[in-house]
C-alpha cells in the first residue's frame, strides 16, 4: 500500500517535505558512492595498495562539494 500524502494544516496542498528530504538523501548517497568508487579505481590504477585506495576514496568523499547535488545539470 502506498503512503498517503501528509497535508499541511490550513492548506489544500500535500506536505512533501519528507519526500524531498528522502530524495536529497538518496541523491547524496548516490553521488558519494560514485565519487568514492571512482577515486578507489583511479588509486588502484596508480598502483596504490588496498589500504591506500580506501584512504584516497575517503578523501574524495570528504572533499566532495555537496552543492553539486542540488545544482541543475547543464543542458
Amino acid at each position: 500500500m502506498a503512503a498517503q500524502p501528509h497535508w499541511r494544516y490550513g492548506s489544500d496542498m500535500p506536505d512533501r517535505t519528507g519526500d524531498i528530504r528522502r530524495e536529497i538523501a538518496e541523491a547524496t548517497q548516490r553521488a558519494l558512492v560514485a565519487v568514492a568508487l571512482q577515486a578507489y579505481e583511479e588509486a588502484g590504477l596508480s598502483g596504490l595498495c588496498g589500504e591506500g585506495r580506501w584512504e584516497v576514496a575517503l578523501g574524495a568523499i570528504r572533499s566532495y562539494d555537496v552543492r553539486n547535488i542540488t545544482e541543475k545539470p547543464a543542458l
